[in-house]
């Protein structure tokens, strides 16, 4: 019971069927509510079924340290504001980020078995494919132009003192003055979020491959992934183009090698130029104004960090800092939360990878816990790839992704009765949490540095 209203909650998370509608039925309330609901039947679920043990026993060491940093992590939005006098605001700021945490629990509460790993990141696939059939229908023939569609004039079209005229259908505008993107609802209606939601679904398509099935192929995974590429181009994000090329790179890399791989993706940037197009003309270099502002708001996060360093200058306060956000999820993280924020979510991300790459490696070549690990972590890969140029540190889809990763180590770890294997040391996520997190800040700082020089 409590597994159907989690995938309830996840397909209304996504779809908002409502909202387009009816705004005014107050959609973030409804929602908010049915977690609620799925929240205390699942803990309910855990206290009656004996499922304590089993969520707490060693093989789920992973799943505990997720859920304490991120109970930390949500200290830390706190703090981050309460330590500058600011209490009601702090308080706000845990009831904004909630359903990040709550989507998050109910993942690591629910998703205890093989088959409702599948059936979670089946429901997000499907989820997002119809949200995707809805764009290009908006592209198409103008069907709620305005709730799923942004007009952006073209930065590579040439100067023209003419007022734009805005086509009623996207598709049939070929003046090449106006870039159509496509968006969704709810957080997604940002066409760069939407884009980055269609690469972490992507992978999980393919979990419906089965071989030798060509026509079940074709109708479960091939024209299903053809839908969403196409709504990828159709939202003209550069992130999410990098993101795609992100899980071409792991994937192929299992099967050609390093070395092959990184051939590849040699021949694929002597090819970039194709890329702008992709990107319906927006440019990837850092001379491209967009790209420039982009890193000078990392060196704006540079310079808050300097200021606040233990806790940041407040969650959800860089654009008080800055005109634009940070466009970087990590330079959000540390200006906004501080060193305390910033390693208790890069420890989130640590544990999550870690654990999962740990289960991989002892699951059966071929089988279907390899297959499902393998896909998760593409995903995980594809989401932080767009996000190292998108500010998506505390949204749902993420913190979902994350207890997706911890559930599927557990699932293989049990199904494969692998009790014995031993999860990553405690001591060694925490070294290489702290690494990551200074490393990461001294690296984005020496791009800002290199950037200012004039040399990248």
């Amino acid at each position: 019971m409590s597994f159907a209203i989690y995938l309830l909650v996840l397909a209304f998370t996504y779809l908002r069927p409502v909202e387009a509608f009816a705004p005014e039925l107050e959609i973030y309330k409804t929602t908010l509510w049915l977690s609620i609901v799925s929240l205390l039947a699942s803990l309910a679920a855990l206290a009656f079924n004996a499922a304590p043990s089993q969520f707490m026993g060693q093989q789920n060491q992973a799943k505990k340290h997720t859920v304490f940093l991120v109970s930390l992590f949500c200290m830390a939005i706190f703090f981050s504001l309460a330590t500058k006098g600011l209490v009601g605001d702090a308080l706000n700021a845990l009831l904004l980020f909630s359903p990040s945490a709550v989507i998050f629990l109910l993942t690591v509460i629910n998703v205890n078995t093989m088959s409702r790993l599948k059936m979670s990141c089946f429901t997000i696939a499907i989820c997002t494919v119809l949200l995707a059939v809805a764009s290009i229908a908006s592209f198409h023939t103008g069907f709620m132009r305005e709730q799923l569609i942004i007009a952006q004039i073209n930065e590579s079209s040439e100067a023209d003192d003419s007022p734009v005229q805005m086509s009623e259908i996207p598709s049939q505008d070929t003046s090449g003055r106006v870039l159509w993107r496509v968006r969704s609802f709810g957080f997604l209606n940002d066409p760069n979020d939407f884009g980055q939601a269609m690469v972490m679904a992507l992978p999980f398509l393919f979990g419906g491959y089965v071989a030798k099935k060509r026509l079940r192929n074709l109708l479960l995974v091939g024209i299903p992934a053809a839908i969403l590429l196409y709504t990828i181009y159709l939202t003209h994000s550069r992130g999410a183009i990098l993101g795609i090329a992100a899980l071409f790179f792991f994937i192929i890399k299992q099967r050609f090698g390093t070395a092959r791989t990184m051939l590849m993706v040699g021949i694929l940037i002597a090819l970039s130029t194709a890329l702008s197009g992709l990107a319906g003309g927006r440019e990837f270099s850092s001379d491209d104004d967009s790209a420039s502002d982009r890193i000078d708001a990392w060196g704006e996060g540079i310079a808050m960090f300097r200021m606040y360093p233990i806790f940041g200058v407040g969650f959800r306060n860089f654009i008080d800092y800055n005109f634009i956000t940070a466009h970087n999820s990590w330079v959000l993280c540390f200006s906004e939360l501080g060193l305390l924020g910033y390693f208790f979510w890069v420890g989130i991300l640590v544990i999550a990878f870690a654990s999962l790459n740990h289960a991989l490696a002892r699951a059966p070549r071929g089988s279907e816990q390899t297959k499902w690990a393998a896909l998760i972590r593409a995903s995980l890969l594809g989401f932080l790839t767009c996000a190292f140029f998108l500010s998506r540190t505390y949204i749902p889809n993420l913190f979902l992704l994350l207890g997706l990763c911890v559930c599927a180590a557990q699932c293989i770890n049990i199904e494969l009765s692998r009790t014995d294997s031993q999860p990553p040391r405690e001591t060694r996520w925490l070294k290489r949490s702290a690494m990551i997190s200074i490393s990461s800040i001294v690296g984005i700082y020496i791009i800002v540095r290199l950037h200012n020089a004039g040399l990248v």
